[in-house]
């Protein structure tokens, strides 16, 4: 056996002075390669803007607004896209949004095309809806309420886009963070319009070209132009018979696939050519695959062609 010599023994006895076993635990027990959080010194969130990164100007300027209309400090917002209200260096993401989404004073949620198809997105106000705390949904990027299904569809957006909408969203926010005096709407108004130009900057391209009709007065208006039989091919027009017969509930690319007996990557590639050419749009529901519907140019066609 081996045994301890009387220098391991006086070794073993200064251990034990200077360290209790369980203090030697806990310090074995320690998470490494995480920066703790300093105690007492986390502030409380004001607000939490989820948003897609693709959005990051558009947040950005949401931000300047936020604490150009309500003082609010930036260690009470949370915009994990702009710089200076990142998460923390080192912080564990997932955990840090899931606590900061459920603590924070208000959640705003910036809908665009690229945040519903966000998953981050998803789970922050999928998780907001579930703790039934403020969640004040601001449409941007040329969206509509038609992106808010499911249970966020009974929640009421403003659009960011309209002055008067926006001023409403402001003067609400004030009312949730308890904040009596915001600033004056003129020390607010050109960030305010960066909000608004910014956004109208980030809509998609349109995808049908306009074209000029003349109207009986000989003032020419803009509407959108319906595309030719021709112009599709053979595959292409039975995805849109299929639609239409399904445009209430509306079609997923695996129910194309299965219909058309195609690869569900063609079934893809087909939803997305239609949808570029203007016919179709799609909407994302939480945990649901993207589901698509005729858009109004692509029911002018389907009725101009007699396919209902």
């Amino acid at each position: 056996m081996l045994g301890l010599t009387v220098k391991g023994h006086d070794m073993l006895a200064q251990l034990e002075s200077d360290y209790s076993l369980e203090h030697f635990m806990a310090e074995l027990q320690k998470p490494a390669g995480k920066f703790p959080m300093p105690q007492n010194t986390k502030q409380p969130l004001s607000v939490f803007v989820s948003h897609s990164a693709k959005d990051e100007k558009l947040a950005g300027a949401l931000v300047t607004l936020l604490r150009s209309a309500l003082n609010i400090p930036a260690n009470e917002i949370r915009c994990t896209s702009v710089n200076g209200y990142r998460l923390p260096v080192g912080a564990d993401t997932e955990e840090r949004l899931r606590q900061e989404v459920n603590e924070a004073k208000v959640l705003v949620g910036l809908i665009t095309p690229s945040s519903m198809a966000s998953a981050y997105v998803m789970f922050e106000l999928g998780a907001r809806w579930g703790v039934k705390l403020p969640l004040a949904p601001l449409l941007g990027a040329g969206a509509g309420t038609e992106l808010l299904r499911g249970p966020l569809g009974s929640l009421n957006a403003l659009k960011c886009e309209d002055v008067s909408q926006l001023h409403q969203f402001i003067n609400n926010l004030a009312t949730y963070l308890n904040i009596h005096a915001p600033s004056p709407a003129d020390v607010y108004q050109s960030s305010l319009d960066e909000v608004i130009r910014i956004s109208k900057e980030a809509r998609p391209p349109t995808m049908v070209s306009p074209v000029v009709m003349p109207t009986a007065s000989s003032n020419a208006q803009l509407i959108p132009s319906v595309p030719q039989l021709r112009e599709l091919d053979e595959q292409e027009i039975k995805v849109i018979k299929f639609v239409a017969h399904r445009n209430n509930s509306g079609v997923i690319k695996d129910s194309v696939s299965q219909e058309l007996n195609i690869h569900i990557l063609k079934a893809d590639q087909l939803l997305s050519r239609l949808e570029k050419r203007g016919l179709l749009y799609s909407t994302l529901r939480m945990g649901m695959p993207l589901i698509y519907r005729l858009s109004s140019v692509g029911r002018d066609f389907v009725i101009e062609n007699k396919f209902v």
